[in-house]
C-alpha cells in the first residue's frame, strides 16, 4: 500500500502474533466522527466530496488488494475534520494472510464479534455493495464524477466474495448458512432467463 492510500487507514503501532493463532494489532487513534447519513448535510461541499471520494477509494483499495473487510458500517468509518474518511476495526477481515479460523468459516452465523453478536451482514453482501449503498447517501449533494464512480463500483459487486466462497468455504458452511445455496441456485435461473 502506497502512502497515498494509507491516508484512509490508521497507522499500525504494535502487532503481536500469539502461539494459539490469535493476533493483536494496535493502531493510532483517529480523531473524528462516525459517518452518519443524516449528518452529511452539515459538512461543506469540499468535505462532502472528500467523504464520497474517500469511500470510493477505500472500496477500490480493498478490492484491488484482495481483502474483504466484512464489517463496514457507520461506526467503523471515521470522518476527519477535512472530510477524509478512515476505515477502522479489522478484526473480521479476510484476504491474503488474513483468513478466518475454521470454526468461523464452517459456522458463519456464529462469526466472532466483540460481544458475540449475531452478525450475518458481512456474508449477506460484500464491501462493494455496502459502500455503494453508503455512496448513494450523497445523491442530493453536488459530487463530481458521481455516476461514473457508482457504475464502476457496481461492476465489482460480489466478485471478491465469490472468490472467497469458492475457494475457502467447505460444504459444511453452505449447509449451515442455507441462504448461500439459494443464492447460487437463483443465479443459475437468472442467467438462464437472460439467455446467458
Amino acid at each position: 500500500m502506497n502512502s497515498q492510500n494509507s491516508k484512509y487507514f490508521p497507522k499500525p503501532i504494535a502487532y503481536k502474533h500469539f502461539s494459539d493463532g490469535g493476533m493483536l494489532l494496535a493502531t493510532e487513534y483517529i480523531a473524528g466522527k462516525p459517518l452518519y447519513k443524516n449528518s452529511i448535510a452539515e459538512y461543506s461541499v469540499e468535505q462532502q466530496n472528500n467523504m464520497f471520494n474517500s469511500l470510493y477509494d477505500i472500496a477500490n483499495i480493498l478490492f484491488d488488494n484482495h481483502f474483504i473487510h466484512r464489517d463496514i458500517h457507520q461506526e467503523n468509518l471515521i470522518v476527519k475534520e477535512d472530510g477524509i474518511i478512515n476505515l477502522i476495526d479489522f478484526q473480521h477481515i479476510i484476504g491474503n494472510g488474513y483468513l478466518e479460523n475454521q470454526e468461523n468459516i464452517e459456522f458463519p452465523k456464529k462469526m466472532r464479534g466483540t460481544n458475540k453478536r449475531f452478525r450475518p451482514h458481512p456474508f449477506v453482501w460484500d464491501d462493494m455493495v455496502t459502500i455503494y449503498k453508503m455512496l448513494r447517501w450523497f445523491d442530493e449533494f453536488p459530487i463530481e464524477g458521481r455516476d461514473v464512480k457508482l457504475n464502476q463500483l457496481k461492476s465489482r459487486f460480489g466478485k471478491l466474495r465469490y472468490y472467497f466462497l469458492d475457494n475457502k468455504f467447505p460444504l459444511k458452511a453452505y449447509l449451515n448458512f442455507k441462504w448461500l445455496i439459494y443464492f447460487k441456485i437463483a443465479n443459475v435461473f437468472y442467467k438462464y432467463a437472460d439467455g446467458v
